[in-house]
């Protein structure tokens, strides 16, 4: 249901049963496919809650000399905003993502540094082939992923694309090593390279640098995609469409019964004047009663269920009127689900960026956190007269403050605690006045507060 109307109608012959009719005639077969209406409910619910992730963009923060890294992040000119972009995407719609950390084995560190910085290569869940753990020191590590990859090699006119499994191991010493295998000709499949990936020091890794994503934690394991159940509804919903679309076509058109005249007496064309046999009858045969309602009735209440599925903005808007509040903790509890594939996507993007630091030892904080607030949830007047009431009486410390203006959306995104903590102090609106941060000073000991007040 991702692929497209065409991809849907490629397909078809998996999901929607054949009639006899259509065994014995691939035609009909084909127009009945082809007039199917595709609703996209699945790609436009993955669009709408990967959009909802990335309404504020992603918080990073790693050492200095993997900055130039993020803009490049794959080594192809792809930045770590599109493949965080991509890894929420798959999460979500296939329950699997996968990332690689590798280096340019050989690069010229001394003419080009950032050649010789280890990078992340996203893999889909249909190129993660096979994968398989072992006990290594007492824990349970990776011991196999095989990947395969489309690589392009040049030819005398131009490139040609060759099919590539690229096998990443533990060898007999338990180091890490890359065999990689094409598709040749004939069909069979033979190594081509092996590589003993190290870093600059010469040290070679003990640990395959592969992090799977999955929707509930980082395990190898295969997990249930968070849009099965609404890709399962809405292929139901494609083949009830299609019987809707064949029935009314064939039923459109009304058909002329002509009776007591032979056929060569009643050469009737529609339109204008028709002269016939005397004791002659016409009348069209045409489609009447509710038959076909019932079709569309099925169709209302399968939308109903994509709603409900995850689907809202296919929803018909409520006509009752509803709190705020009411409709926030509604709109919470259906994002459970998208708050999960966010902090798991985030925990894999930030262990990725945590190995490609080890692996060319550059020490400093390494952090990747996506957007958690999914909601427009701008702080009503309120409750921003009642915080700042908190830290003048010194109640509430200033981190605090901005962490909650953070949250209410008041705050430009860029925006870090320390220039916020400036600006209030050389705010020209507040010259000669007392700063709003130190109106009245926390008191000494909160019991010794009189009933009258501070």
């Amino acid at each position: 249901m991702l692929a497209g109307a065409d991809g849907v109608r490629s397909s078809a012959d998996e999901f929607m049963p054949l009639t006899a009719e259509q065994v014995r005639r691939p035609e009909v077969r084909r127009a009945y496919i082809q007039r199917a209406a595709i609703f996209p409910a699945t790609s436009r619910t993955l669009e709408a809650t990967a959009g909802a992730v990335f309404r504020r963009d992603p918080t990073v923060r790693v050492p200095a000399r993997l900055d130039a890294r993020l803009e490049n992040i794959d080594s192809q000119g792809g930045t770590l905003l599109n493949l965080a972009q991509t890894a929420v995407r798959e999460t979500l719609a296939m329950g699997r993502f996968g990332i690689l950390v590798d280096s340019a084995y050989g690069a010229d560190v001394l003419n080009d540094p950032l050649a010789a910085t280890p990078y992340l290569v996203g893999y889909t869940a249909e190129n993660i082939t096979n994968w398989r753990s072992r006990i290594v020191d007492g824990q349970l590590v990776l011991d196999q992923v095989v990947l395969l990859e489309h690589s392009t090699i040049p030819v005398e006119f131009g490139s040609t694309e060759v099919v590539q499994y690229r096998v990443l191991e533990l060898d007999e010493q338990d180091y890490y090593r890359v065999r990689l295998f094409r598709q040749v000709a004939s069909g069979r499949v033979i190594e081509v390279d092996r590589i003993e990936p190290r870093a600059f020091d010469r040290r070679r890794l003990d640990r395959l640098p592969f992090v799977f994503l999955s929707p509930s934690d980082g395990a190898d394991q295969i997990r249930r995609s968070p849009l099965l159940d609404l890709t399962d509804c809405n292929l139901n919903h494609v083949s009830v469409a299609a019987d809707l679309s064949n029935a009314i076509h064939k039923l459109s058109s009304p058909t002329l019964i002509v009776t007591g005249a032979e056929r060569d007496e009643a050469d009737v064309q529609l339109g204008g004047v028709v002269y016939l046999p005397r004791d002659t009858q016409c009348e069209l045969l045409e489609f009447r009663g509710d038959g076909l309602g019932v079709l569309e009735r099925v169709l209302d209440r399968l939308e109903r269920q994509m709603a409900i599925l995850g689907a809202r903005l296919l929803e018909q808007p409520k006509r009752t009127a509803e709190t705020a509040e009411t409709t926030r903790l509604r709109q919470t509890s259906e994002t459970s689900v998208l708050s999960s594939v966010s902090r798991n996507v985030s925990d894999g993007i930030k262990r990725a960026l945590q190995i490609a630091c080890d692996w060319d030892r550059i020490a400093g904080e390494v952090s990747f956190e996506l957007n958690q607030d999914f909601l427009d949830s701008v702080m009503e007047p309120g409750m921003l007269e009642a915080l700042t009431r908190s830290v003048q009486n010194g109640y509430l410390p200033v981190d605090d403050l901005y962490w909650n203006l953070r949250r209410g959306e008041l705050l430009r995104p860029d925006l870090t605690p320390e220039q916020y903590r400036d600006e209030l102090e050389n705010n020209p609106l507040l010259i000669g006045r007392p700063s709003p941060l130190s109106l009245t000073p926390a008191p000494a000991d909160p019991a010794a507060v009189s009933e009258d007040g501070p």
